[in-house]
């Protein structure tokens, strides 16, 4: 709860540093790509994913992680090292990525059911900063609130502030720096051997944005790019319901992006 004996500015001053903290969704890194960079770490260029090993700092807390939770403002759900202490090791191998297998989807996804004290932390600074009265019938809302969406899904992620900490402090190198440093795409960090011996690469953003062009090249040009990205944001609701709008760039941006896929499919083909 606020602290009472603080003046009010000085509550909000600090309220507005605790919201500050919070990443935005551009300021955090998967489980996946952290793992990836331990692992070039730990074994160099050529390594397996080590998923245990990025468990076992979650769990020390030396690494710490948590989830966006869409609201007005969008809000950042920490989650507490203790956590970390009931997963498996085979539960937290769902960051590794197989095509034929539904548990290995390459994120480590949570409800929020098992979120309540920190849900009630991240609405109290919400309500700090607003000067919301915190109330019974505040903490009532806040808790029908809580319970309308206990079974909401996140993927887990690390903060960009979180692991540069954690980075520093076990001399890895900043993410960006690791293709430059093995001259390999970090795609070289594979999951394991697939059934014929061939290392189970990735590389699925490119094909897909390699796939978008050769598909976009056959629109007639009298579609706009203002008409695809209204028509793709339509059915986003249908294709992904869980997320809200706060998840994806606006539609103006993604135009922007359709243009460039027209320029660049001219060029290909």
């Amino acid at each position: 709860m606020p602290d009472s004996s603080k003046p009010a500015a000085d509550q909000k001053e600090e309220t507005k540093e605790k919201m500050n903290d919070w990443p935005a969704l551009a300021e955090i890194h998967s489980l996946r790509d952290c793992a990836k960079w331990i692992s070039i770490a730990h074994s160099g260029k050529n390594a397996s994913l080590l998923p245990e090993i990025l468990l076992q700092e979650l769990k020390k807390g030396t690494l710490s992680a948590g989830f966006h939770l869409p609201a007005d403002p969008l809000m950042w759900i920490d989650i507490p090292s203790k956590y970390w202490i009931g997963v498996t090791k085979a539960e937290f191998d769902s960051i590794r990525v197989k095509s034929d297998s539904k548990t290995k989807t390459g994120a480590f996804t949570v409800s929020l059911e098992g979120f309540l004290d920190q849900y009630i932390d991240a609405h109290l600074v919400v309500a700090g900063g607003r000067n919301v009265q915190i109330d019974k019938g505040w903490l009532r809302k806040v808790a029908d609130e809580f319970h309308r969406r206990a079974d909401d899904a996140f993927d887990v992620v690390v903060s960009a502030q979180s692991w540069k900490k954690f980075a520093a402090s076990n001399n890895i190198e900043p993410a960006l720096s690791f293709a430059a440093r093995t001259n390999e795409p970090v795609a070289q960090v594979v999951d394991q051997k697939g059934k014929q011996g061939r290392n189970a690469l990735e590389g699925w953003n490119e094909l897909h944005a390699c796939l978008a062009m050769y598909l976009i090249k056959d629109v007639p040009r009298n579609i706009s790019a203002q008409a695809i990205a209204k028509a793709v944001y339509e059915k986003l609701g249908t294709a992904y319901p869980q997320m809200t709008p706060e998840y994806f760039p606006t539609e103006s941006t993604f135009e922007k992006t359709v243009q460039k896929l027209r320029k660049s499919a001219k060029k290909i083909w």
